[in-house]
């Protein structure tokens, strides 16, 4: 990493934690001002407007069901689902840094909220401090010890961290993640990743051929979405790239560029779309386009 990005991750960490720190304050805030005389949430009318804004966001209106999850918030400050679809809404109206900042503000409402726990570790971007990260999916773990997804990411913020002694930590938790969820493609790319990392070629190749062949039977069994199929497709060929011609394996490199190359095209076009599609007002024919697109992915998932 160079260091003109070094600083501008710096500083957009920094500008992330200035955000979460707002948020947060207000959340805590909104809590210690809620009326002494209130016994309890009203959870009844948190989850009414949960749905609604739900509804709202099914008709492609982000702006009112965001204002509406926002009033269930208000209702029941301490009902969790509101705070993770909060964040889901942000997300989908591509605003990143906010709908990370409302996961922070909400698990530091509700630290033992599981769910909360999981979806921050989800939003945090790789580059976030080990501090910050490994304390987090260590609680995770606690929460859900049979779950493999904490496990995914305590290993994946191990590996960002460089620290080479701690590989076999990151390896061990990977494996045990597999065997939690041995269909999860993210954790067979992260192994890969170790795998490169410490020049284990052969080891890295039947890791990203494992997880190719999982793509293709998740997207078949309707398990993952067709973009999020396309999306792990395309990295684990693009890695099979270097790995391939590094073992000398020439033809199936040149074979794994090509076949990069027109899943990056693909991906293009469905974000294209996916962002026309969510226009205020949306777009009709890239809905519709995009619809077909996902149909086709979906009907040829080895493509």
């Amino acid at each position: 990493m160079s260091p003109v990005e070094s600083s501008r991750q710096s500083l957009c960490h920094a500008r992330m934690i200035l955000i979460c720190a707002v948020v947060g304050l207000a959340a805590i805030a909104l809590v210690l001002a809620w009326p002494r005389s209130r016994k309890a949430d009203d959870v009844v009318a948190a989850e009414r407007l949960c749905a609604e804004a739900t509804r709202l966001a099914g008709q492609s209106n982000l702006t009112e069901a965001l204002k509406t999850v926002e009033l269930a918030k208000e209702a029941a400050p301490r009902y969790g689902p509101a705070w993770l679809l909060s964040a889901d809404l942000l997300e989908r109206a591509s605003k990143d840094e906010e709908a990370l900042a409302e996961l922070r503000a909400g698990h530091m409402l509700l630290q033992r909220d599981a769910a909360i726990s999981l979806a921050l570790l989800r939003h945090l971007p790789p580059y976030a401090p080990l501090s910050e990260t490994e304390p987090l999916a260590r609680q995770a773990i606690a929460q859900s010890p049979g779950s493999a997804m904490p496990r995914y990411f305590l290993a994946r913020a191990i590996i960002n961290s460089h620290n080479s002694a701690r590989y076999a930590e990151a390896q061990a938790e990977l494996r045990q993640a597999a065997g939690f969820a041995p269909r999860q493609t993210k954790i067979h790319l992260e192994m890969a990743r170790l795998q490169i990392l410490d020049n284990k070629e052969s080891e890295a190749a039947a890791s990203l051929e494992t997880a190719m062949a999982l793509t293709t039977a998740n997207l078949r069994d309707g398990t993952t979405s067709p973009a999020a199929s396309l999306e792990e497709r395309r990295i684990a060929a693009s890695w099979l790239v270097p790995v391939y011609a590094k073992l000398g394996r020439e033809k199936e490199a040149r074979d794994m560029k090509t076949l990069a190359a027109r899943l990056s095209e693909s991906l293009r076009e469905i974000q294209t779309l996916q962002a026309r599609a969510s226009a205020s007002p949306p777009d009709p024919n890239a809905a519709t386009r995009l619809e077909g697109l996902m149909r086709a992915l979906a009907a040829s998932p080895g493509s």
